[in-house]
């Protein structure tokens, strides 16, 4: 999935992740049409909201529910374990001047 950037000022509660579910990661899916994929979040507080997982567990076919997450398992959680050391290696190779030269190297 393309990265998704939040507004620096913006507070990603239950309702702004749902939208971002709902406008951005459902809509990229749909690329998806067998299922490749599981789609699992951390304990976040938008991701565990009863809404949100409501919202996964009807729309994603392989979804990782908030009770089949590993516990304190980094090496089970991608994001944590490989995805934003890989990010920030990459991005750390050159001074970026603004946030939009960083967001730029973040989507190359």
């Amino acid at each position: 999935m393309p990265p998704f950037f939040f507004r620096p000022d913006e507070k990603i509660d239950t309702e702004a992740y749902y939208k971002v579910l709902r406008y951005t990661v459902l809509p990229w899916l749909k690329n998806y049409p067998t299922g490749n994929y599981v789609w699992q979040q951390d304990g976040a507080p938008s991701h565990m909201a009863a809404k949100n997982q409501k919202f996964c567990k009807d729309n994603m076919a392989h979804f990782w529910p908030k009770n089949f997450w590993p516990p304190s398992s980094p090496d089970l959680n991608p994001l944590d374990f490989f995805w934003w050391g890989a990010i920030e290696s990459k991005t750390n190779r050159t001074p970026h001047l603004n946030l939009d030269s960083l967001k730029a190297t973040i989507i190359k």
